[in-house]
């Protein structure tokens, strides 16, 4: 019993450490729904603002400005609607999914009545 208490509690405390809110790569999921690129990318701004869980943090206003610079590129069709939802994952996994890699703990450990993440 004690120790799944602790497990409880270590899952309670990573869970708290990444926040609350929706991920970027939810929203990216969530508003993938066959309209044209600049819906798409209307769809990943607003939702995350709204439910996101760090919609200020510097790696969301960089991705938000490289998906600016890729829905300006589609809109006078210098790139296919593919091409631009190419080019925004990589912005996101450069972005906003680099920075979740170099903040999020390797993994927590429960001793005695502490939980240590690493």
């Amino acid at each position: 019993m004690k120790y799944s208490l602790q497990l409880v509690m270590a899952i309670l405390i990573c869970a708290l450490i990444s926040g609350c809110g929706t991920r970027m790569k939810n929203v990216l999921r969530e508003c993938d729904q066959g309209q044209n690129f600049s819906s798409y990318s209307y769809c990943i701004k607003s939702t995350y603002d709204r439910k996101g869980t760090r919609p200020n943090s510097t790696s969301v206003r960089s991705f938000y400005a490289n998906l600016d610079a890729i829905t300006e590129a589609y809109n006078n069709q210098e790139i296919s609607a593919i091409k631009a939802k190419s080019m925004t994952y990589d912005s996101f996994m450069r972005t906003v999914q680099a920075e979740n890699n170099r903040s999020a703990p390797a993994y927590c450990q429960v001793i005695g009545s502490s939980v240590i993440c690493y």
